[in-house]
């Protein structure tokens, strides 16, 4: 079902889509932090937490001091005050992504024929160490169901990192660099400090 359309471009007003098409090799991959969950992967939570993992919804998340019941209902996050914040800064984001259903191989949905290096991403969050732990869930598996901690990405020029970090920072974000964008064509997602390389919906193991 179609619930809207993009005005042709050169209506006086709006912007360009941004569609990935303009991700260039030697980009960068900015990363906004997730507030849980988001919605995605609760048929495995639940098996990995409850079914396996016999837990209940008061326990708590460790190292957190939170319910498992409130880790689980936390609202997702929304990034329009973010990506706005960007136009307002004068840059042009020239790829975004949630981080949704499909986790971060979502990046890899962008229009340009490019792969995606993920070379610093930030530490996993409790509620995600949890689930892999109860449900003996492979690194494989979590990465391509979840978020992991990153909720939204923005591919920017590697000269405008700097502004976009600050800008991002100014709106209350806490951006962090997370990857690059390299020449290697196939829209891969490549995850080095778990080993993982990832095409369509699957990540595996790099042997």
């Amino acid at each position: 079902t179609a619930i809207g359309a993009l005005p042709p471009l050169a209506t006086q007003g709006w912007r360009t889509p941004v569609d990935g098409s303009s991700v260039r090799p030697g980009d960068v991959v900015i990363g906004l932090p997730s507030s849980g969950l988001h919605s995605n992967g609760y048929s495995l939570a639940r098996h990995a937490l409850f079914k396996k993992g016999g837990m209940s919804l008061s326990d708590q998340v460790p190292g957190t001091g939170r319910r498992l019941a409130d880790a689980l209902l936390q609202p997702t996050r929304v990034y329009v005050t973010a990506a706005e914040a960007l136009w307002t800064a004068g840059i042009t984001p020239r790829g975004m992504a949630h981080i949704s259903g499909g986790g971060l191989l979502n990046i890899a949905r962008l229009a340009a024929d490019v792969s995606y290096e993920l070379d610093a991403l930030v530490p996993t969050p409790e509620i995600f160490t949890l689930v892999a732990d109860k449900g003996n869930i492979p690194q494989a598996t979590m990465y391509a169901t979840f978020n992991m901690g990153i909720g939204f990405c923005v591919v920017v020029g590697k000269s405008e990192q700097q502004a976009a970090l600050a800008a991002l920072k100014q709106a209350g974000e806490d951006a962090v660099r997370i990857g690059w964008v390299t020449s290697r064509p196939g829209k891969t997602v490549s995850i080095p400090a778990a080993g993982l390389l990832g095409k369509g919906d699957a990540f595996e193991p790099v042997r």
